[in-house]
């Protein structure tokens, strides 16, 4: 008897678990199909709303409606710069339809270190799809300048000269400034950039009438941040 108490008080002192039921096999769904859209609903009146499903499509996978994506083509235009360079600023002129690339490093030929700075100016006419030489070219050199706009001002900051290809001695930034005036059609030199944060090769942004520059090189083959 003292056997079968000590027996149920173990019993009584377990936990409680939940014993879930025996698991059994789900019966599958017989009959069922995936809903097909009607073809003739694609070009019909959606909903009565007017609207209608052209440009669409029907995605058998995920059974719905999507929109076909449009085709995307890139063309090259005709023509090309007369006097391809690198360095140069390029200022899209959207109310004259235009684009201009100003300044910048010309390679007149193959030959080894001939390399120059430049102060030609040459548009791009997007209707027609030419280019052409303007006549009236930057006052002064420049290369590796940043490029903003203000209304009608162009503006081209900071520079980085080309070293003497017969020497060693590296060329300095003059932080040259130069603006263009798209109301008089007339070019004129700004205040420079102050002489110990003078750069070229800088990032360049603008933002209500403040033109930042950030980091550039200050002289050929150094760099600093301003």
């Amino acid at each position: 008897m003292l056997q079968a108490l000590v027996v149920l008080g173990l019993f009584l002192t377990l936990p409680w678990t939940m014993v879930p039921p025996a698991e059994t096999e789900a019966n599958p769904q017989v009959g069922e199909t995936p809903f097909v859209f009607p073809a003739t609903a694609i070009q019909a009146d959606f909903n009565g709303t007017g609207w209608n499903l052209s440009g669409t499509s029907w995605d058998t996978l995920e059974n719905e409606v999507v929109i076909d994506r449009p085709s995307v083509a890139w063309s090259a235009p005709a023509g090309a710069p007369q006097f391809p360079r690198s360095a140069a600023c390029l200022f899209p002129i959207p109310e004259r339809n235009e684009l201009w690339l100003v300044g910048g490093i010309v390679d007149p030929s193959s030959q080894w270190n001939d390399e120059e700075e430049s102060s030609l100016i040459e548009v791009y006419d997007v209707t027609n799809g030419t280019w052409s030489v303007s006549p009236s070219p930057l006052p002064n050199v420049q290369s590796h300048a940043g490029c903003a706009r203000w209304g009608d001002v162009l503006v081209l900051a900071g520079d980085l000269p080309l070293p003497d290809g017969q020497s060693s001695a590296p060329s300095f930034t003059s932080g040259l400034v130069q603006r263009y005036n798209l109301t008089t059609d007339a070019w004129s030199v700004g205040t420079s950039m102050p002489g110990d944060r003078a750069v070229g090769k800088a990032g360049y942004a603008h933002h209500d009438g403040v033109l930042y520059a950030a980091g550039g090189v200050n002289q050929t083959g150094n760099a600093m941040a301003v």
